[in-house]
């Protein structure tokens, strides 16, 4: 692989600003459709003639200084095997920027053919990925570059936007095809066995039933802790050249879960004298016992909530043409990860609890109640907007529970995180405040007492295929569903230019796809 070349476009300059625009789609086509767009290209060109006319001191620049243009950019990734051609590019600043684009391409150097392309795009964002597949010759002689044009929209200390753009190009170029010496990772936890869906969803205390991949009974809980159990097992395949001996624990074995807005929740060695680890030929086995835990804060891990999954760890091998080494593999459900020889991806974790009291009155489709306990599978109930067909009872345990009353003389019990509707939309029990009013069937009341008491009794849940409301003791309150499904993040509206970027990134991609798709 050569080494990258780098052009960071001057737009004072009349040859940068026609390469520049036209691997946006070109002048004419920006000036007509993104109007916004347009004129961020010109003021950036004008201030870049201005500033060029400044007579200036030379400065000899020194070998860390950055160019002004991002903090880091380039094609991070090219590779080819089995006729395979992949590449991956990134570009990142510190702060949050209103828009990111790589535009990329892919070609046959001796034919001149291209082969992949991507335009991709971020705003309100300070990171962006772009990558690109191709099928190439499948002979061992192959000679393949990518050029990637970065391009990033700033706002100067009185509001005006500017554009900053670079383009590197890569090649690469070889005639034998490496070999892996991993033949292939096997994950058989955790993975959506039951539900065979995108999420592996593990339940707590017994709530068993279709909806869960796996469940744990005798799960502890405490004021602010909960124990969360998870399992893993699986095996590393080696190339017959290469023996696996043994997992390193202590060479840089790391197991966490990881959440977007609680961080990262390891899991420690602890119990490591309970994994077992086997070996058969070329292969090497792991599994690790069903109570390795962690006690994390509850609000850490929020139900619903997909996590991801991740495990290093260090395999020492042998191999009679180098002797004894090591290789580390990784097992992750991280959206941006490659999987690759010694990479494996999974699904992500989901974690649902919460349920109400055994003696909650639930509305049925003919307006009587009835207790949450007796309802059973296929019986129909009432619903914020209708009625809907019960598909699933989960039961399971509580030490303790949210006691919520209101002004208008209802009471119903619920788990810490069990979602009911408020004037101001769906809130847990245990985020309620003295200032919340609850919709109830006579509409809104406010609340009068809430408290938590000691419960210790078993909780019931029902997933409907409803709109996720049951009538629960008058309080409109969430069914299994809504309780665990995490609602999708508020995207801060684009303004014009923003906007005005993101199509321009959209159709350039659709245009090369119907090129060479």
């Amino acid at each position: 692989m050569s080494a990258e070349k780098t052009v960071t476009y001057d737009l004072a300059n009349d040859d940068h600003y026609r390469a520049l625009t036209s691997r946006l789609g070109g002048e004419e086509r920006i000036r007509k459709s993104y109007p916004e767009l347009f004129k961020t290209f010109l003021r950036t060109r004008n201030d870049a003639i201005k500033s060029a006319a400044q007579p200036r001191p030379l400065l000899r620049k020194s070998a860390g200084e950055s160019n002004g243009f991002t903090d880091y950019q380039g094609i991070r990734e090219l590779e080819y095997h089995e006729g395979l051609l992949h590449s991956a590019a990134k570009m990142g600043t510190a702060d949050v920027t209103p828009a990111l684009s790589i535009v990329g391409e892919m070609k046959d150097l001796v034919s001149g053919k291209t082969l992949g392309s991507c335009a991709v795009y971020d705003t309100d964002s300070h990171c962006l990925r772009g990558t690109m597949d191709a099928r190439a010759k499948a002979d061992d002689r192959y000679s393949y570059g990518v050029e990637s044009t970065f391009t990033k929209l700033v706002y100067d200390p009185s509001g005006a936007s500017h554009v900053l753009a670079a383009t590197l190009t890569e090649n690469c170029a070889g005639e034998k095809e490496a070999r892996d010496m991993i033949e292939s990772i096997d994950i058989s936890d955790p993975l959506p066995h039951k539900t065979h869906g995108k999420v592996t969803t593990i339940y707590y205390n017994n709530r068993k039933g279709p909806g869960c991949d796996y469940y744990y009974d005798n799960v502890r809980q405490q004021d602010n802790n909960v124990q969360i159990m998870l399992p893993f097992k699986g095996s590393v395949r080696f190339d017959p050249n290469y023996k696996p001996l043994y997992v390193d624990r202590n060479n840089g074995f790391v197991l966490r879960i990881e959440e977007d807005e609680s961080g990262s929740i390891p899991f420690g060695r602890a119990g490591w004298d309970k994994v077992k680890i086997g070996v058969t030929d070329n292969t090497l086995s792991w599994e690790f016992p069903d109570d390795w835990s962690n006690f994390i804060y509850k609000s850490q891990v929020k139900a619903a909530n997909n996590v991801e999954f991740y495990c290093r760890m260090v395999i020492a091998y042998s191999s009679p043409l180098f002797g004894n080494s090591y290789i580390p593999i990784v097992v992750t459900s991280d959206d941006d990860a490659i999987e690759s020889y010694s990479l494996k991806k999974i699904p992500k974790l989901r974690f649902e609890w919460g349920c109400f009291a055994k003696d909650t009155g639930i509305r049925m489709w003919d307006g009587s109640y009835k207790r949450i306990a007796e309802i059973n599978a296929g019986e129909r109930v009432m619903t914020a907007s209708g009625t809907a067909t019960v598909t699933e009872v989960i039961d399971g345990t509580e030490k303790e529970l949210v006691v919520i009353s209101t002004t208008g003389g209802r009471t119903v019990r619920v788990s810490r995180d069990h979602p009911v509707l408020t004037d101001t939309g769906w809130r847990t029990a245990e985020d309620l405040t003295a200032a919340d009013a609850l919709r109830t069937e006579s509409g809104l009341e406010s609340i009068e007492a809430l408290y938590i008491e000691p419960y210790n009794d078993k909780v019931f849940s029902l997933r409907t295929d409803g709109d996720g409301t049951l009538i629960a003791d008058g309080v409109f309150a969430g069914d299994l569903g809504r309780q665990n499904s995490a609602g999708p993040k508020e995207k801060k509206p684009l303004d014009e230019l923003q906007q005005e970027f993101a199509d321009l990134m959209t159709n350039l991609a659709k245009e090369k796809e119907a090129r060479h798709g």
